[in-house]
């Protein structure tokens, strides 16, 4: 399943920005400035940003690879996720973060039984605080989402490659007929990490004066010290 295009061909072409579909970068020359294409071909550069995205964090745990344990990221992520929740279906959510937690409204109002298993004493403690984290918390239970706080899972169960139950440090064990694993995402550091960048959770920031080793995107970037970011705020009067 291929998502549409956000913008199209014509806003390119009008800016000059030349795109190369398809193709995937297989490794950076810092010191000539060049990037390696399949099939043998390269591009030069002045200056490159690296803006390779994030990928779906996952669980080392037996199990894992079993059938129906999932996680989202993408368009066909959700295809594979929809196809799964309804009346009579079973879903556990591992992690109760933003997307946990609307994965859980939504595929309890399409009728799935489901739990979320959150590692931490609240829901979205680190996004929303206690206070609005249990406020939250209460309106999804109010729809019959059950809850566990303080989960520690140890392994994924299967029968015949499918996922069909979750086990615990305490050696509890919950059935489910699919796993949703939704504890954050991680940063594509192969590229940065093959072209010198310092990497750690994400591509460590290094200053113009190290040109030309490449940039990192902000979204991937880490700063030292204590920083925040700020947005400007667009709005129009109705």
């Amino acid at each position: 399943m291929e998502a549409p295009p956000l913008l199209d061909a014509a806003w390119y072409a009008d800016a000059a920005v030349e795109i190369h579909p398809g193709e995937r970068v297989q490794r950076i020359e810092p010191a000539n400035r060049r990037l390696h294409l399949p099939a043998g071909t390269s591009l030069t550069y002045d200056r490159l940003l690296l803006a390779t995205g994030a990928r779906a964090r996952t669980l080392s745990l037996p199990g894992a690879e079993l059938d129906g344990v999932l996680s989202l990221r993408d368009q066909a992520d959700s295809a594979r996720l929809r196809s799964r929740i309804g009346p009579g279906m079973s879903l556990l959510i591992v992690g109760g973060g933003l997307i946990g937690c609307e994965v859980a409204t939504t595929a309890r109002k399409a009728g799935a039984e489901v739990r979320i298993l959150e590692s931490a004493d609240e829901l979205l403690l680190r996004v929303l605080g206690r206070r609005l984290g249990a406020w939250c918390r209460e309106r999804l239970e109010a729809l019959g989402v059950v809850i566990q706080r303080n989960a520690q899972i140890t392994a994924f169960e299967g029968k015949g490659g499918c996922v069909r139950a979750v086990t615990f440090a305490d050696g509890l064990r919950i059935s489910a007929d699919t796993v949703l694993v939704s504890i954050g995402a991680e940063p594509n550091t192969a590229l940065a990490q093959q072209a010198g960048l310092a990497v750690r959770a994400a591509c460590r920031w290094m200053p113009p004066a190290s040109a030309p080793v490449p940039s990192c995107s902000s979204r991937v970037m880490r700063h030292a010290g204590r920083c925040a970011g700020v947005a400007s705020a667009r709005w129009k009067p109705i």
